[in-house]
């Protein structure tokens, strides 16, 4: 107690706070100086110890870390894969689907033509065939240009 009142009231508040650093400083210069010294004659210390199992417990985490990135790499890319396949298929069966649709048109089509007229009933199940085959993808046949256009000039007869 004496000693801190000697160095608060002789020395004064600043020396004693620039020597309290300066004590500090060279305290950790020492334990680094013996810490590199241990180091280079090979003498393992807890704190190069300590030191050492955190650097591999870190190189075990990035090991892992590492494969499971390209885990997930290696999974979108399968993914990526599948949605392609998956795009072709849908092509495919949208492509089946607008002829299977377009013929069905067709049929209906010559049908009500002889005709000259149809039922509401006849004509909403014409009028769907048509949104299905454009839900498919079908456009610019002659659904559009003959089928449906002349559609509308047909007479609505009752039952």
């Amino acid at each position: 107690m004496n000693s801190i009142k000697y160095l608060l009231s002789e020395v004064g508040v600043l020396n004693a706070t620039i020597t309290i650093f300066a004590a500090i400083f060279a305290f950790q210069s020492v334990i680094n100086l013996i810490d590199w010294f241990c180091a280079k004659m090979g003498i393992e210390t807890r704190w190069s110890l300590k030191n050492k199992q955190e650097s591999q417990m870190i190189n075990a985490h990035e090991e892992t870390l590492n494969k499971i990135v390209n885990d997930v790499r290696g999974t979108n890319e399968k993914l990526n894969v599948l949605s392609q396949m998956m795009i072709e298929m849908q092509k495919k069966s949208d492509a089946s689907e607008r002829a299977r649709l377009k013929d069905r048109i067709g049929q209906a089509y010559r049908n009500y033509h002889e005709r000259g007229s149809w039922s509401e009933m006849e004509k909403e199940s014409f009028e769907g065939l048509i949104y299905d085959y454009e839900q498919h993808g079908g456009e610019n046949s002659f659904i559009h240009s003959i089928c449906e256009p002349e559609s509308y000039t047909w007479k609505i007869i009752q039952g």
